[in-house]
């Protein structure tokens, strides 16, 4: 089977340029190196604020508009949404101190 010129030129400079993306995103030189990393802690811990919300929502059997949807047998499911909650919180707090607000 003939090969098609061209074809694989094309697929090589997507990679490079994959690779050129990726690592301008991991390793910014335009940028303060402290401003990153001061920045990230507060970006983790609104991360895990969200997401233990979410866990917590979910655990509570809550749907987006507010009603409950609640069912009998569902405690695996409650016990796993409130230790990925606690998972949540913990990585809150040890992003930031200030994560412990969303403890209950």
């Amino acid at each position: 089977r003939p090969a098609r010129p061209g074809r694989g030129h094309a697929s090589r400079r997507r990679r490079r340029a994959l690779l050129g993306a990726l690592w301008f995103a991991a390793h910014p030189l335009h940028v303060e190196a402290v401003t990153g990393v001061v920045g990230r802690a507060e970006l983790l811990c609104a991360l895990c604020c969200l997401g233990a919300n979410a866990c917590h929502a979910w655990a509570a059997g809550l749907t987006p508009r507010g009603c409950s949807a609640w069912r009998r047998g569902a405690s695996a499911r409650r016990l796993a949404c409130a230790a990925a909650t606690l998972g949540c919180i913990a990585g809150a707090v040890l992003c930031k101190e200030t994560g412990i607000v969303i403890a209950p």
